[in-house]
């Protein structure tokens, strides 16, 4: 048979949109289009991320405070994954009243200061095993409130969750993106909302 014009045949986004229109004949978006008036986003629905290759991501980690030392909670990209996780939500929360703020760093930066690595849990549960995701979490402390370049700052009066603005964030591999507590001695807990998929080709330089 000859080339369509503009023809989609194959590839990860023609398979998407027959997996979730539910057609098991060979064929890819230009067939859809020779027989109905199809108008649909196959970025529109969260349960169509599964049908892409995409992880719908979730984790919260709680850190202790230590004295003398500002608190941390990291989301990492690991480097050599391939792979491209973006943050859609974080927030974190303390005891204390205070401010808190968000930096970006690297690998090597921050598990020369931080560890107890642990992956993150997957939203939709169609994705085995649940609870392995590329991204890992990293908690722990250091006496310097500067192990990252500053993403953002913010301040509450009260003791109360404090979510981060300055999202979504692009995490290539090997990136981490950290929060953190502006007052030595204080615990925090962290939560991160996430993303991730393999990088197409060219989207990593």
């Amino acid at each position: 048979m000859s080339q369509i014009h503009n023809e989609i045949r194959k590839g990860w986004l023609s398979d998407a949109v027959n997996r979730a229109l539910g057609r098991t004949r060979e064929g890819g978006i230009e067939r859809v289009g020779e027989t109905v008036d199809a108008i649909m986003n196959p970025w529109g629905l969260p349960e169509w991320a599964f049908l892409r290759g995409e992880r719908l991501c979730a984790i919260w980690r709680s850190q202790g405070a230590v004295a003398g030392e500002f608190s941390y909670i990291g989301l990492l990209n690991p480097t050599g994954s391939n792979s491209l996780v973006v943050i859609e939500a974080a927030s974190i929360q303390s005891s204390a009243s205070g401010q808190g703020f968000a930096q970006l760093t690297l690998e090597a930066t921050a598990l020369a200061t931080l560890g107890s690595q642990a992956p993150g849990n997957v939203r939709d549960r169609r994705n085995t095993p649940a609870s392995t995701t590329t991204a890992q979490t990293i908690i722990g402390s250091d006496v310097s409130s500067g192990v990252g370049v500053a993403l953002e700052n913010r301040r509450t009066a009260v003791a109360t969750n404090m979510d981060f603005q300055h999202l979504p964030v692009v995490l290539a591999p090997g990136h981490v993106y950290l929060m953190a507590w502006a007052t030595v001695n204080v615990g925090i807990d962290g939560n991160f909302m996430w993303r991730e998929r393999k990088a197409y080709p060219g989207e990593i330089v």
